[in-house]
């Protein structure tokens, strides 16, 4: 994240020691560590035979094939090359025997949205001629059955496949299973379970737990704050196409060692325009985003820098550059404030 690699030398014997007791407990049949007591802890009730809950074998076996992976990273970044490819050994073992054990009937473990979510966030873990049918059941889901482990990573799975606008669909609701419902009775943090009211649920009131995936998704996706480079040097200031029109607007920031990096982007109905405000801090550059389909020029600050394919940089406004990256117009911009606008024909 910050380019301190301080805090991994520092830890590292540690994090050896620890895989180094979870492989005493790796089933000799199955080649996986499987122990464990609470699993996908709070999924909801399930409320059809649809929405099955998640074995705890298969979220164990999940969290220790994530914890090699971090150290296949960990030990390369170090330059570590003989611990790397011990851990990487383990790490294609442990990928083959997860498919071994709980790969079946075109889906894995129980099916469940965290099933499917753990793994289609391992690399290379689901064969490629797999992955539509393993998507096929999150196209369209309007509630969230996952419990701590899913919600880390359904929301990043679904934006990969399926765009951030299928997120974006069951954060809108309200009724039971959702975020929405637990502030529409009276919540004012997150709490441990999915059901209850503000005079009476179960478990903590203010529990924090659910909220990695969700909040890397509010201000990666539906914000458009994104680390281009090692300690946010470089970073991304993206509309997400998909999301603009039916959200109207979204603002947010990001402070980093370089400082405040922010980001408001409105679409402005009846003008087909999208306008942005993003702040690059001193040191730093960004990469504004808005989507190319049917875009017919951007201005800054009242000035032309891109019209009908070709680029106009304004240095002096601290407009450098334009790329086309996956269907977006980019403007490279240097450190300052940036006022830019996207007019569409449509």
């Amino acid at each position: 994240e910050y380019g301190n690699e301080e805090v991994l030398a520092d830890n590292y014997e540690g994090l050896k020691a620890w895989l180094a007791y979870l492989d005493r407990f790796k089933d000799p049949k199955t080649k996986l560590v499987m122990f464990g007591w609470l699993g996908d802890w709070n999924e909801p009730k399930p409320y059809s035979n649809a929405h099955p809950n998640t074995p705890i074998n298969c979220t164990s076996a999940f969290v220790w094939l994530k914890a090699l992976q971090l150290m296949v990273d960990i030990s390369d970044t170090l330059g570590l090359p003989v611990d790397a490819a011990m851990y990487r050994k383990q790490l294609a073992d442990g990928v083959a025997a997860y498919n071994t054990v709980f790969h079946q009937n075109g889906t894995y473990c129980s099916g469940s949205q965290t099933s499917i979510a753990m793994a289609l966030s391992i690399p290379n873990l689901v064969p490629s001629h797999d992955i539509p049918t393993l998507v096929e059941p999150l196209k369209g889901i309007l509630h969230t059955t996952s419990g701590v482990v899913g919600m880390r990573w359904l929301y990043e799975v679904m934006t990969q496949f399926l765009g951030a606008d299928s997120v974006l669909q069951v954060l809108l609701r309200d009724d039971y299973p959702s975020f929405g419902y637990m502030t529409h009775n009276g919540a004012t943090t997150l709490w441990e379970n999915w059901d209850g009211n503000r005079y009476k649920t179960d478990g903590s009131r203010n529990h924090v737990m659910f909220a990695g995936g969700l909040g890397m998704y509010l201000y990666s996706h539906l914000v458009g704050l994104q680390r281009g480079s090692v300690g946010w040097k470089n970073t991304v200031y993206k509309a997400d196409s998909t999301i603009i029109k039916q959200l109207g607007w979204a603002e947010g920031w990001h402070v980093s060692p370089y400082g405040n990096h922010s980001l408001a982007w409105q679409w402005i109905e009846g003008k087909n325009q999208l306008a942005m405000q993003a702040h690059v801090p001193a040191s730093t550059q960004g990469l504004m985003q808005g989507g190319l389909h049917q875009l017919e020029m951007v201005t800054v600050e009242n000035r032309l820098v891109w019209s009908s394919g070709h680029c106009h940089p304004q240095p002096e406004l601290g407009v450098t550059a334009c790329s086309v990256e996956g269907g977006y117009l980019a403007l490279l911009v240097d450190a300052g404030e940036f006022e830019a606008l996207y007019h569409y024909t449509n």
